[in-house]
């Protein structure tokens, strides 16, 4: 009977042992290194198992597979089982067999194979990489040819061979693609630091710029094509010239007509970042209503017709702005005396050459001088408003009027509105669903302007500090930091005067009756005292597509202009900025007061000695002109004062 129960024991272990022999192969993998499988032996390689640290994770100890054979009384095995858990590691003893060794050579062998296989896959990738026959799409089919005669690729079956080739067009393809995003984004950085050279491709070919669908003669291509040819970043899309070509025009269109859309900083642009800034901290009162009134000047039938447009337009609701609800009333210029036009905006309408002389001599006597001790005072006059009025009686004197109209505004610190729609470009055809003169978009666009000139738009010095899209600094750091302005007084205003086009501009205007949109433009009203007087000052935030092609601005009384000390695209679009504004030709540009504002990180203040001594000035002699300007540098900032 013992010869009996040592045999039955012994044939258990056997039979134990043997139905864990598969799991074998996944120890070894786990502890042994795959790549020194080839050459171990199975001593060698048993004793680096047992002096793995995870031995005992996989392995139970000596002599424990005897007790688990064992037979035991039923009343303890069943105390046994509800005490303990079930051990699933592999027996110690598997080890000591014949059969392990078998199964360590036969996962050698395996070892073996894979990594003959994975040679030769790697052999046929390299030859693959450098066969210029091989590129993206092109089937096997059609480049196995190239291939015959290289064992690389006749040691492998040809399915192998499918699979490995079909896994190379697909890593080559990603890398193309990764390669050619790279050079895209390389190549636009490119344009961005020529942004003088597309400037002024602009502004000479405006006339060419009638529609949406803009054409850039092929004269104007070969010129940029020559001014960038010793650029590798223009070289390296030498193949793919129909796509480089398509950037070009792209950014052209993108400079003549800017869009948030399609700024290639994408996601970075800086309108973006203002508009945002401005969601987050823009706090209106919408519980109660403001009170907007508007002197109407000009012929009275004319005056009359348009104060009923507005009434139609508002049905007698309050007018949402970004300060909350306004009530706008309008009044004849005849019923209102001199003293109650303090705080009442002047809007002149242009229809033909005596309402543009009554409109010049009146402003006069109310004229906003940008120069006089009073300026930004709480009884500075509002900015008067001039409409252009697309009279059908008079469209021969539209452009006259329109040219003229500008010229008032500039001069007055006022504001002037075309007559066509917000994306009309000063062109005069426009729907109207209001009157044969007036229209709703522009009717619209006086209701924003004047409510942003009373609300939002009552310092009488204005400054435009412009940023380049993608700089390396967050909008918040460069105001607190920089230039010590709490982002919290940040406002939005509506403004289709502000400095661009009138496209170009932003706000939205939102109800149940009527909708349209521009975008938001942001202020940040400072107070500043010098010599005892105190003065209101607008600061206003864009970025430099915003005004820098702009066929005609209103009236800045000086540039804060910022660029990062690191990227040589905005020191570029600095210099584009300070070049418009000191261009003798540009008459629409009033102030010619620049501050230049350079921004660094913190271990270059401290790394470079230029920047710690206030010397950091790259090619600024770019900047100057021999007329009497005088260049002043500190180490916050360098300001270029034209005497």
């Amino acid at each position: 009977m013992r010869c009996y129960d040592k045999d039955s024991l012994r044939i258990g272990s056997y039979l134990r042992l043997r139905a864990l022999l598969p799991n074998l192969p996944r120890v070894f993998a786990t502890l042994l290194d795959k790549s020194d499988v080839a050459q171990l032996s199975w001593s060698n390689a048993n004793h680096l198992i047992h002096s793995h640290p995870l031995f005992d994770e996989f392995f139970q100890p000596l002599g424990q597979l005897g007790k688990q054979l064992d037979p035991l009384p039923s009343d303890q095995e069943k105390r046994i089982t509800q005490s303990t858990s079930v051990d699933h590691r592999i027996p110690a003893e598997i080890l000591l067999r014949n059969e392990a060794r078998q199964a360590f050579e036969a996962y050698k062998s395996a070892v073996e194979t894979e990594q003959r296989k994975e040679r030769l896959e790697e052999e046929f990738e390299f030859l693959l990489s450098d066969t210029p026959q091989v590129t993206p799409g092109k089937p096997l089919q059609d480049v196995s040819i190239f291939l015959q005669g290289f064992s690389a690729y006749e040691s492998l079956p040809p399915s192998q061979a499918a699979m490995v080739y079909d896994r190379f067009q697909f890593k080559y393809c990603r890398l193309q693609h990764d390669l050619l995003k790279r050079a895209e984004v390389e190549f636009r950085e490119c344009l961005l630091e020529n942004i003088e050279l597309f400037v002024d491709v602009v502004r000479r070919s405006r006339s060419e710029f009638k529609n949406d669908h803009l054409l850039i003669s092929e004269r104007e291509m070969l010129r940029i094509k020559d001014f960038l040819q010793d650029d590798f970043r223009y070289r390296q899309l030498s193949r793919l010239f129909e796509l480089r070509d398509s950037i070009i025009r792209r950014f052209i269109t993108f400079l003549a007509r800017p869009a948030v859309n399609d700024c290639p900083a994408f996601s970075a642009c800086a309108q973006s970042a203002i508009h945002e800034t401005i969601s987050i901290k823009k706090q209106c009162d919408f519980s109660a209503s403001h009170l907007i009134d508007i002197s109407v000047h000009g012929e009275m039938a004319m005056v009359a017709q348009f104060i009923t447009d507005i009434n139609v337009l508002l049905h007698n609701e309050p007018f949402l702005t970004a300060s909350g609800p306004a009530t706008i009333r309008c009044y004849g210029a005849e019923e209102v005396t001199d003293g109650e036009n303090t705080g009442r905006t002047q809007l002149f309408l242009l229809d033909s050459a005596a309402s543009l002389d009554y409109a010049r001599e009146y402003s006069s006597k109310f004229s906003i001088n940008s120069s006089t001790g009073t300026l930004g005072s709480s009884s500075d006059p509002l900015p008067p408003v001039y409409v252009l009025v697309c009279d059908p009686a008079h469209y021969d004197l539209l452009p006259f009027l329109h040219q003229q109209g500008l010229s008032l505004a500039e001069s007055t610190c006022g504001i002037f509105i075309g007559a066509g729609s917000a994306d009309s470009d000063g062109s005069w055809s426009r729907a109207s669903d209001c009157s044969s003169i007036f229209g709703r978009d522009q009717l619209l666009r006086i209701c924003d302007t004047v409510c942003a000139s009373q609300l939002d738009r009552r310092g009488g010095l204005k400054i435009q500090l412009s940023l380049l899209c993608g700089d390396p600094f967050p909008l918040d750091t460069l105001l607190i930091s920089v230039l010590g302005v709490d982002s919290e007084i940040l406002r939005a205003i509506r403004d289709p005067s502000q400095t661009g086009s009138e496209s170009d501009t932003a706000g939205a205007h939102e109800n149940s009756k009527r909708s349209i949109v521009y975008d938001l433009v942001g202020v940040i009203p400072i107070d500043v005292h010098w010599n005892e007087q105190r003065f209101a000052v607008d600061l206003h935030l864009g970025a430099y597509h915003s005004w820098l092609t702009a066929k005609a601005v209103n009236s800045t009384h000086g540039h804060i202009v910022v660029y990062s000390a690191r990227r040589a695209a905005s020191f570029a679009h600095a210099r584009a900025a300070v070049s418009r504004v000191l261009d003798d030709g540009c008459r629409t540009l009033t102030g010619k007061a620049i501050l230049l504002v350079a921004v660094a990180d913190m271990q270059d203040y401290f790394s470079d000695e230029s920047l710690v001594n206030g010397s950091y000035r790259p090619n600024y002699h770019q900047l100057s002109k021999p007329d009497g300007q005088e260049l002043i540098a500190s180490s916050a900032a360098t300001s270029i004062i034209v005497e």
